[in-house]
């Protein structure tokens, strides 16, 4: 299961898209190329499902040129490390 953002921008190449049809093949997508196990969730609250196992996988893939701030996700990598799970950077 995934958790995505709200706003199309999270996703805007559609990677997370592209990994949910490699995890859960034909059947991970919608018609309209949404993913079908999601919950579209902004804020902190996303760190929070996570953590609980309410989803597996968080992916913010923006746009690129999009600069991300360490310290919009500094607190939810301590709520997921606490719980045992881990964060990457795709560099």
């Amino acid at each position: 299961r995934f958790c995505i953002g709200v706003e199309r921008f999270s996703d805007a190449l559609g990677q997370a898209a592209g990994m949910a049809r490699v995890l859960h093949g034909a059947d991970g997508l919608t018609d309209d190329g949404d993913i079908v196990k999601a919950r579209r969730i902004d804020s902190q609250a996303k760190y929070g499902v996570l953590a609980r196992a309410g989803a597996e996988y968080y992916a913010r893939l923006p746009k690129p040129g999009y600069l991300e701030w360490i310290w919009d996700h500094a607190a939810g990598n301590v709520v997921i490390t606490e719980a045992g799970g881990g964060m990457k950077d795709t560099d």
